[in-house]
């Protein structure tokens, strides 16, 4: 078994590495630190964790020490020891991403201090990629050869639904192979949800199963702002209304888009179709984690798109 797979490990370490630091010193300031997966832009179904003690995770290295010797683990050494496993694991990220790497490297530092030694590795997305969705030595499996990786996501869009999918059981999207029943009823009752209400409900149920098992652990939602050319291109037209994203969210923005500076009204002012920079709509279009491999062998199947990475084959898969 990968030494990520133990929860004693995984839940130590969202309480061992002060995610709190990351905003602050690497993107200063740009963004919020990650108490879920479900980034503030989705307002109606976000909810504000940080306070929460189940899941919020909050900086604790005595608890998650704690968490470690009560899962078995023998830290009178580093790293700590069980059953003769050492609470050492390779974590990879890019290496064309400054950022991601002095979040690694902080991380790194902050697990060593509980009694976890990561080893990190920067390698480019494809090499990634492949070692996440490595070939097993039977036709048509994969045999992850990763042990974690911290990479991003994109949270465009207009709910998370589709990010939570990524950790259906099966699902094509996969990167972690996470397999819950718990999580897969909670999306389901949202997809049949008959009102808004039931929907989110069921939303924010899923996430908090994922923060419960921590196939993946969140670091940082990241702020970004669309800027829209007004004195070149007219017929903005924010979705959803009043003040969402100005383009790539529905067909009609791009259908409306006229060339040339709006008509001048006849008050005598130009025509003017704004969005708001605090509205939420026009933040946090990137969120980063830490993702574990949680099995070792995964069954190939179709085509998918993978945490913001595209892949062309992928899968139904099994656990081993």
């Amino acid at each position: 078994m990968k030494v990520v797979q133990d929860p004693a490990i995984r839940k130590a370490l969202a309480y061992g590495i002060n995610r709190a630091q990351f905003v602050p010193v690497i993107y200063n300031g740009q963004g919020t630190t990650a108490y879920g997966l479900i980034s503030p832009r989705f307002k109606l179904y976000w909810q504000d964790l940080s306070k929460d003690p189940k899941y919020a995770y909050a900086f604790d290295p005595a608890k998650a020490k704690q968490i470690l010797k009560d899962g078995g683990w023998d830290c009178s050494t580093t790293p700590c020891t069980k059953n003769g496993v050492k609470a050492e694991f390779e974590l990879a990220t890019l290496s064309d991403s400054k950022p991601f790497q002095q979040m690694a490297q902080r991380a790194a530092a902050d697990a060593r201090k509980i009694g976890i030694v990561i080893d990190l590795s920067f390698v480019s997305e494809d090499a990634l990629n492949n070692r996440i969705y490595a070939s097993g030595t039977k036709k048509d499996t994969y045999a992850p050869n990763y042990d974690a990786f911290l990479w991003d996501w994109d949270v465009g869009g207009v709910t998370p639904t589709p990010i939570l999918e990524v950790l259906r059981s099966f699902d094509a999207s996969s990167d972690s192979f996470y397999d819950s029943k718990a999580f897969d009823d909670a999306l389901l009752r949202a997809k049949e949800a008959t009102t808004s209400a039931g929907t989110v409900a069921a939303v924010r149920d899923a996430s908090k199963i994922e923060l419960g098992d921590l196939p993946y652990l969140p670091l940082v939602h990241l702020n970004a702002i669309d800027v829209i050319r007004k004195d070149t291109w007219h017929g903005w037209i924010p979705s959803p209304a009043p003040d969402g994203e100005p383009l790539f969210q529905t067909s009609t923005q791009l259908l409306a888009l006229q060339p040339g500076p709006a008509p001048v009204a006849s008050t005598g002012e130009p025509e003017a179709v704004a969005t708001s920079t605090d509205s939420g709509w026009l933040t946090t279009p990137r969120s980063v984690l830490i993702g574990f491999g949680l099995v070792s062998l995964a069954i190939i199947a179709s085509t998918y798109i993978a945490s913001g990475r595209r892949r062309t084959e992928p899968p139904e898969w099994t656990e081993e």
